[in-house]
């Protein structure tokens, strides 16, 4: 695994293609080390467990958006 950096960004890759590509863009290569090694985050993985309906309840319509609703009719 390799980290580049160019600025404030930072870019993993295990692919030479790709870190040929970040070079070219102007990052630089930045070594692991146990410091920023458990900076590393897959965002390409679906996230293990999907959250229940209770989490994000429905919400109701309330009497004056149902009145609104109903003259709209």
């Amino acid at each position: 695994m390799t980290r580049l950096v160019r600025l404030n960004e930072v870019q993993y890759t295990d692919s030479d293609y790709r870190k040929e590509q970040l070079l070219a863009e102007g990052f630089v290569i930045e070594e692991l080390n146990e410091s920023n090694a458990g900076a590393m985050v897959n965002t390409d993985e679906a996230p293990d467990t999907i959250p229940d309906e209770a989490e994000f309840p429905v919400e109701k319509e309330t009497k004056k958006y149902q009145r609104n609703r109903k003259k709209a009719e």
